[in-house]
């Protein structure tokens, strides 16, 4: 497809060959595009790089002018870190969500991806303490052995 090769070829300059922050937002935009594209071939390491292009091209003050934008890049990018067992990833993008996220359902998005990234890399005890967590923002109480 010519938009994955086009969009190849903006990253490789990189975030500094572009002054006008339109034209990183529509950059950054267009890696979520493809990136998305990319997961629905169930290319996640690919679908990764352009997330996290998105995110370089994402202009200064992104959490509080490009919430949204912010939002699903983060949000993909540590999906598709789950999808190819990288947790530490995971968390480097969740942090971001967790930091900055505007509502209790962003939050409770960023620490699911958590527990099932726990849970994959067999981290037991890890994704059950994110899991108590969760449960403890909705308000539910789980009986302490």
């Amino acid at each position: 497809d010519l938009l994955f090769i086009a969009v190849g070829q903006i990253n490789r300059g990189g975030p500094g060959a572009v002054s006008n922050p339109l034209q990183k937002t529509m950059i950054a935009s267009l890696n979520m595009n493809v990136g998305t594209k990319a997961v629905s071939l169930s290319d996640f390491a690919s679908a990764l790089d352009y997330f996290k292009h998105g995110i370089l091209f994402l202009n200064q003050n992104h959490w509080e002018n490009q919430y949204a934008l912010s939002n699903e890049l983060y949000g993909a990018a540590a999906e598709a870190a789950c999808e190819i067992n990288d947790p530490q990833l995971v968390m480097t993008f969740s942090d971001q969500l967790l930091s900055n996220s505007k509502s209790l359902e962003d939050r409770l998005n960023a620490m699911y991806i958590v527990v099932k990234s726990f849970r994959r890399a067999m981290l037991f005890q890890e994704s059950k303490k994110f899991a108590s967590n969760m449960l403890e923002l909705l308000g539910e109480e789980l009986p302490r052995p």
